[in-house]
């Protein structure tokens, strides 16, 4: 049934235009991260320790590189070029390789503790299906589109992330 819904949307997806494509996974993403968000905040659950807020003590300029520079290229081709191609390789499948892509992206972020792991791996799962459906077109296409998808995720979550450190601190 998963896999059916996946292909359906799969095909459908590859049809869209690059500025379509890149602004649905982006919303997208936000839904998915805001609804396991509020479901943590319903069951009074959360972040354990503030691993994340700490990475936010750093050096705002020097964490805007690595978050939103040097990392969304570099966990494209370690999470997504690398899981999905290792994968692909022995199914035809889409979940497969969408899932260990996604488990392998999610794993990345455990310093920020298991909170950040499940937030993270929804937008995983997203920047896992634009790799695998711009691949199709070309690797380049699939590492760039894929990659500017992350860049523009990271930046709406850190100015999200500071914006709510700032309002919590007046």
């Amino acid at each position: 049934m998963i896999e059916s819904i996946l292909r359906g949307y799969y095909f459908k997806s590859r049809q869209y235009s690059d500025l379509r494509f890149i602004v649905e996974l982006l919303i997208l993403s936000f839904a998915l991260k805001f609804a396991l968000g509020l479901s943590f905040a319903f069951l009074n659950t959360g972040p354990v320790d503030n691993a994340a807020l700490a990475q936010t003590a750093m050096n705002p300029l020097l964490f805007f590189v690595l978050a939103c520079l040097l990392s969304p290229p570099l966990e494209t081709i370690c999470c997504q070029w690398l899981p999905i191609a290792a994968v692909s390789s022995y199914t035809e499948k889409l979940f497969p390789p969408l899932l260990l892509s996604s488990i392998f992206f999610a794993s990345l972020h455990f310093i920020g503790g298991i909170f950040q792991v499940l937030i993270t791996f929804f937008p995983g799962l997203l920047f896992a299906w634009s790799f695998l459906v711009k691949r199709e077109q070309s690797l380049w296409q699939a590492l760039w589109i894929t990659s500017l998808i992350h860049t523009i995720h990271n930046i709406a979550s850190m100015i999200l992330l500071y914006s709510g450190r700032f309002l919590l601190n007046v």
